[in-house]
């Protein structure tokens, strides 16, 4: 046996046009090269010596080979294996990371270029925004547009994870109309729960007027599908998308987007794994919870994004999820860094100059099937009652029916439990589609750590909601024309950081509140005097309250609710005129009334 000096050399080659990277690693002692493989084969086996091609042995280069195989586990890859010996352009952070060790590699322009972006992407190059958007972004949402851009341009996927209320749908409507003014090639897919679908279609409407949009929903798809070629935004739920996917793989997207991407936390679900079968050319996932913290709704969120990235489920939750746990800090900054330059995420706190101090904004939501078929029947049952009421009596002395008729499809709205009447055919023990878009909602502010206020004028509906917390195991503040201890449930919310959500009826909670804990509002049926909802959201938007409140209004799509806002717009003093006790009926014409009540 002789000892040599062992040099390791390695070389990456760049496909720039395929998007891919060879590396080729091999130990020369002094003059005489072996292969990699050959090295790690003997390693494993437990050798400390290796035959040279004269026939003597040498030894091993162990703290090298023992350093690399560390990284691999901490990189989710098998480490009885050497590196593998090509890298699509996604893996690049790994292929980076294998040769941080390897100072004498050979690189060429292509990686080198490619490697300062990944190591500088919070500076990547500013992109002016495209001309067709409707809107102005704020500077952090510009900067949002660039990240997305430079994802696409380098082949990546990612996650644009901003704190809810910072515009991530209007980020992403924006990219996409910078890639369709840039005549990238396919349709943009977005997949959404079904319950903020029509939010998208109004978000799209306002903020890209100009693209040719196609919303893929409601029984009769079959003919919608031979549309998706020529539309540059196509959107879907993740219902439809399990049913609709042998149509779906058919075509060639040029991104597909996972809004509320926690949908696809569980890798072993058949929404995870459909999503993962649709043919992109760039995935993006959206979500407003800090996904960081679950090791598996990352790994599946990546699996996504770039297949095999974080390596396989088995081999992640060995080199990775298990080391974790046991406190290895090491491999928790490999996951870290290997990550990063892969998720956006900005909070409220850190865009604060960007902000106004409160940000209101409606969301559309949709009826489930079966409660927007209750609405249906109800609606053209009261529309023939109201209407013959009115020619009878007049609009002023039939006031109550046309408010008992209202009442009535908005509890629907709010939820059919709220409806006190029989309809043959129909139970009132139906799902919301409201109720599901609010259930998101709430949990995505109390994740992110913040305190929310919740009003509702119906205390029944609130009890609904205190169910579902109760059985949620999430702890709230409540409060109601009944409560005993108005003072006591205030003092709580604001003196126990550990309780998110306070629950406020109307009657109870509209003045004489300082709950400036809190950072957000949901209003989750609207009230009709815009000065009421205002005087609710200043409960916590008032002196003392030192950060920016969002508030939400949620509105159900094609019903009375999005009518009357609609109203609102057209009519000064309309929201007065279906409130009980004002004397503004006058303004309130027949043909408004068939308006709200048509279906």
């Amino acid at each position: 046996m002789r000892t040599a000096q062992a040099t390791i050399m390695a070389e990456v080659r760049s496909n720039e046009k395929d998007k891919w990277f060879s590396l080729d690693i091999s130990v020369d002692y002094e003059g005489q090269t072996l292969p990699l493989e050959k090295i790690w084969k003997a390693w494993v086996r437990g050798k400390r010596y290796v035959q040279l091609k004269d026939g003597s042995y040498t030894s091993l280069p162990e703290a090298w080979l023992e350093k690399l195989s560390h990284k691999l586990t901490a990189l989710g890859l098998d480490p009885g294996k050497p590196p593998q010996q090509k890298f699509k352009q996604f893996e690049a952070p790994v292929l980076d990371s294998i040769l941080e060790d390897l100072p004498n590699a050979s690189t060429d322009s292509f990686w080198n270029k490619l490697r300062e972006k990944i190591s500088t992407f919070r500076e990547v190059k500013p992109i002016a925004p495209p001309k067709g958007l409707n809107a102005s972004l704020r500077g952090y949402q510009s900067q949002g547009l660039s990240y997305l851009n430079f994802l696409s341009e380098y082949g990546f996927g990612g996650i644009l994870a901003d704190e809810m209320g910072l515009g991530k749908t209007v980020q992403t409507l924006a990219f996409i109309q910078y890639m369709v003014e840039r005549k990238f090639h396919g349709p943009n897919l977005i997949v959404v729960p079904t319950s903020v679908l029509p939010n998208w279609e109004r978000e799209a409407e306002k903020f890209v007027p100009g693209l040719k949009r196609l919303t893929i929903y409601g029984t009769r798809r079959d003919s919608m599908f031979k549309h998706i070629e020529k539309s540059d935004l196509v959107i879907t739920t993740y219902a439809l998308l399990r049913r609709d996917l042998e149509e779906m793989e058919k075509h060639e997207f040029n991104t597909v987007i996972l809004d509320e991407a926690q949908n696809i936390k569980n890798p072993n679900t058949i929404t995870a794994r459909a999503v993962r079968r649709i043919n992109a050319r760039m995935r993006l996932c959206l979500s407003g919870t800090p996904i960081e913290n679950n090791l598996f709704e990352l790994w599946s969120l990546f699996e996504f994004l770039m297949p095999g990235f974080l390596g396989s489920q088995h081999a992640f939750q060995r080199g990775i999820v298990k080391p974790i746990k046991d406190g290895d800090a090491e491999t928790l900054e490999y996951l870290r860094t290997r990550v990063r330059p892969f998720i956006l995420r900005r909070t409220k706190a850190e865009v604060a100059k960007d902000l106004p101090p409160k940000v209101e904004s409606v969301t559309c939501c949709a009826l489930e099937e079966a409660q927007a078929e209750l609405y249906a029947v109800l609606a053209r049952k009261l529309r023939a009652q109201v209407l013959a009421d009115v020619d009878e009596k007049g609009l002023a002395r039939s006031q109550m029916s046309i408010l008992d008729a209202l009442l009535k499809l908005r509890q629907i709205c709010c939820h059919p439990r709220l409806l006190k009447m029989d309809l043959p055919g129909f139970s009132n023990n139906l799902p919301s589609g409201k109720f599901d878009a609010f259930k998101d909602m709430a949990m995505d502010i109390v994740e992110g750590g913040h305190k929310v206020l919740v009003f509702s004028q119906f205390v029944q509906m609130l009890h609904i909601i205190r169910q579902w917390l109760e059985f949620s195991q999430v702890p709230f503040c409540y409060l109601d024309g009944a409560s005993k201890d108005r003072f006591d449930q205030v003092d709580r919310f604001n003196n126990s950081p550990e309780i998110p959500i306070f629950l406020i009826s109307l009657k109870a909670g509209g003045t004489g509140l300082n709950l400036t804990s809190a950072d957000y509002v949901i209003h989750y049926d609207p009230w009709w005097n815009p000065a009421v909802e205002s005087q609710a959201t200043d409960r916590t938007h008032r002196i003392g309250q030192t950060r920016q409140v969002f508030s939400y209004k949620l509105i159900c799509q094609n019903t009375v609710e999005e009518k009357i806002l609609k109203l609102q717009d057209a009519k000064r003093n309309v929201a007065e005129a279906i409130i009980p006790g004002q004397d503004t009926w006058k303004s309130l014409t027949r043909e408004d009334l068939e308006m709200l009540f048509d279906v």
